[in-house]
């Protein structure tokens, strides 16, 4: 079942619509970068980061509908 729900940040004015599937929420780079108030290029630096030290697999956090890395 794919849901779809607001996220907001306590204390900040951004509200972000998020896909909620299989039990986890699934995020663009540009709505991380939107609900976080940093650049693209900033999300997809500790994304990557993430994936080289190993502490997360793009197979676990990429979908055809909410890729998270993209080009680097």
């Amino acid at each position: 079942m794919r849901r779809y729900m607001l996220f907001h940040m306590q204390g900040s004015e951004t509200t972000v619509e998020v896909r909620l599937a299989n039990k986890s929420l699934w995020l663009t780079a540009d709505q991380m970068a939107e609900l976080f108030q940093r650049d693209r290029s900033t999300i997809q630096r500790h994304v990557k980061k993430i994936y080289e030290e190993g502490e997360l697999t793009s197979d676990s956090t990429c979908a055809l509908f909410a890729q998270v890395l993209g080009e680097l």
